[in-house]
């Protein structure tokens, strides 16, 4: 009797222990701040691929749909916990541009919310992509990439080695890099496009649907598929 009394104590002693550890861990849960259909992919890709769960959209009065997807919908206010991980579900919406994805990403980061992106890729090597980046499933990435802060890389795309991307960049499916390209910071490139290897692209560059490029494609510069020659414009962005 006294051994199973022993025995006893012991583990109440160690199930005590653990509920006061617990209780002393804030418990991470994970968000998407976004309701659309992007939204939507982020969560299944990083079910899927990830293995986490996801335990709301995000909405307030800067992004709402009125789309009724499969998780609820809260608004910031009510997220208690604030080392929570926050992934984007959106992107170049509305014709916003990335200055709105990354007016976003500063106010989440001001309000002590973690945005640590995800990297569902083929590559040989694996150096650290920049603080919130997307980068989805079926992408090929040849070794030393660099990729920057909040770029978003869909499935389908193929990038060269030695390749740099730059910050609030989209790269859409499809898209082909060739090796040692450059792209400066806050750039769109279509679905299907071909950039060149040794391009250098320019800040707040649109590369549209299909279409091909080489050389120094200069800042704010739009090149259509049906218009090889390029147009300068100051919000290229209005076009999407």
């Amino acid at each position: 009797m006294l051994m199973v009394a022993t025995i006893c104590f012991f583990f109440l002693t160690i199930y005590k222990w653990r509920i006061k550890t617990c209780d002393s861990i804030p418990l991470r849960m994970n968000y998407i701040f976004g309701n659309g259909r992007y939204a939507e992919l982020v969560r299944t890709s990083i079910k899927f691929y990830g293995q986490q769960n996801i335990e709301a959209f995000i909405v307030d009065h800067e992004y709402i749909l009125d789309d009724v997807l499969s998780r609820p919908q809260i608004t910031l206010e009510k997220i208690s916990k604030k080392n929570s991980s926050v992934f984007l579900g959106f992107t170049f919406e509305n014709n916003k541009g990335p200055d709105f994805l990354e007016r976003i990403a500063v106010r989440l980061l001001s309000l002590g919310l973690n945005l640590p992106g995800f990297d569902f890729s083929e590559r040989p090597d694996h150096l650290k992509n920049g603080q919130g980046t997307q980068i989805f499933q079926n992408t090929y990435i040849d070794f030393s990439c660099s990729i920057g802060q909040f770029v978003q890389i869909r499935p389908g795309a193929l990038i060269g080695h030695d390749t740099k991307i730059g910050d609030l960049t989209y790269i859409a499916p499809g898209a082909k890099l060739g090796s040692y390209v450059k792209i400066e910071e806050k750039c769109f490139l279509g679905f299907g496009c071909t950039v060149a290897p040794y391009t250098r692209i320019g800040n707040n560059c649109l590369i549209g649907a299909g279409a091909v490029v080489s050389g120094v494609i200069p800042d704010f510069s739009v090149v259509k598929a049906d218009k090889p020659t390029m147009q300068k414009i100051k919000n290229p962005y209005k076009l999407l």
